[in-house]
């Protein structure tokens, strides 16, 4: 499969972006996506589009990736049920025009400003996928990698390349090569007998697929105490299962815990958090009540108050814990929310931006992007950190696109795709339309 080519609005070079940010991703032959799709990542990206026109499928490998790598066995190439992303079968995942059962085929490219990661997949013998790779270093040094590579061809094409090593120095590797496969990645393994061990090319790989943090749109609810997890090596599945257990790490942390308590309050949720541990393995929240005198009430369970708490509490606290360069996909963090909060989240979405977090935001809330757009035009976030893709799909071939938008510096997207904003002004127009004839009809009666 050919490579696709990188959109138009995409920057050529992301110099001021943390090392291992996360720059675009790429599709070609995956789900509903046909022809090479590719979507930039810029500090915060925003997804829209009607349901089912493709704004989970494009990524979906990213997660497909994050949960096959972090998984405690080896089930393949692709662990197709996991925490993050379920698929009924490898067969699901090629496009299939029509009727045609398609080639069976699929390609996804990963850029980070550290390195490019191709993974191309096909059916295999037994049904399951067969994977190779193309990995690509900032130094435009790329090679192809193949389960089952002839051991002779491998070390021919890598006998002199110069690799950076795990110091930041490059290095002439010289010895021989054979290719592992481990979990979603193929390694190159260097057999040198003056090191200790085995020499291998791919590791860098494995922090920029297991690092994102994802939030799904069905999240924790109802739950009147969270299990306390262990956070100090990372959080693999999804991170809404972490948020008590980063809440009570931040316990000590007066800072942290300021800033939490402040963006809640900034969405009119609550006046006041509170975390605390409960039989040694689980934890509670509790939250303040607001009087009828606007001051601090009581505390009450998470559970006992309105379910926006519960619901965007995930999103809030990974927008915080992010690291620079590290990746929030959040599918739709409006989640009941009341429509101030939604325009009030929207700033939240900024201030990680701003610190350089990749905000990845899946949204149907119009209210929402009017937010992000207001803080543009008020100069709160850059103009070339933020762009929106609409997703679309021909209901005649079932085939989806994406149309690509940069913000400019009033706030504006230009001509955006129909069906979003608009929607809400038709329907407002259909009210007063319909009101008006009831008016109307009533008149001729008296």
């Amino acid at each position: 499969m050919a490579e696709p080519e990188a959109p138009p609005t995409a920057r050529e070079s992301d110099e001021a972006s943390p090392l291992n940010a996360l720059t675009s991703i790429a599709v070609e032959g995956f789900k509903s996506f046909l022809a090479p799709t590719e979507i930039a990542v810029r500090p915060l990206t925003i997804l829209a589009g009607a349901n089912s026109s493709g704004k989970s499928s494009i990524m979906q490998p990213l997660l497909l990736l994050k949960q096959t790598q972090e998984a405690g066995v080896d089930g393949g190439p692709l662990l197709l049920d996991g925490p993050n992303c379920r698929v009924g079968s490898a067969m699901q995942l090629p496009t299939r025009e029509g009727s045609s059962r398609g080639t069976g085929q699929f390609a996804v490219i990963l850029r980070f400003t550290s390195a490019t990661l191709q993974h191309f997949y096909e059916a295999g013998a037994e049904g399951g996928l067969v994977l190779s790779s193309r990995f690509t270093l900032p130094t435009k040094q790329s090679w192809v990698l193949r389960a089952g590579m002839d051991p002779r061809e491998l070390s021919e094409a890598l006998q002199r390349i110069r690799i950076v090593d795990a110091a930041g120095f490059p290095e002439v590797v010289r010895g021989r090569f054979a290719i592992r496969r481990a979990r979603a990645l193929l390694r190159i393994e260097v057999e040198d007998p003056e090191a200790q061990g085995h020499w291998v090319l791919g590791s860098i790989t494995e922090d920029l697929l297991t690092a994102p943090m994802h939030i799904p749109a069905v999240r924790y609810h109802d739950q009147r105490t969270y299990p306390l997890l262990a956070i100090d090596s990372g959080c693999p599945g999804r991170y809404d299962h972490y948020a008590g257990s980063v809440v009570h790490s931040w316990r000590d942390d007066p800072e942290r815990m300021r800033l939490l308590d402040e963006n809640l309050r900034s969405l009119g949720l609550h006046s006041g958090l509170t975390v605390r541990r409960r039989e040694g393995t689980s934890i509670e929240l509790r939250v303040a009540r607001t009087s009828l005198h606007g001051l601090d009430g009581d505390d009450v369970n998470i559970a006992d108050v309105g379910f926006g708490v519960s619901q965007v509490l995930p999103v809030v606290v990974a927008l915080l814990a992010a690291e620079p360069g590290q990746t929030v996909y959040l599918e739709q963090p409006e989640l009941h929310l009341h429509p101030r909060a939604q325009v009030a989240l929207a700033s939240l979405l900024v201030d990680a931006a701003n610190r350089g977090v990749r905000v990845i935001a899946e949204t149907h809330s119009d209210l929402l992007l009017t937010g992000l757009l207001t803080a543009v035009a008020a100069g709160r976030l850059a103009t070339e950190d933020a762009i929106l893709h609409w997703f679309q799909r021909d209901p005649a071939t079932g085939l989806s696109t994406v149309t690509s938008r940069e913000v400019d510096d009033a706030g504006s997207f230009g001509d955006s795709p129909e069906d979003f904003g608009e929607v809400s002004l038709a329907a407002q127009s259909a009210y007063l339309d319909a009101a008006q004839r009831r008016r109307l009809a009533r008149l001729h009666a008296d």
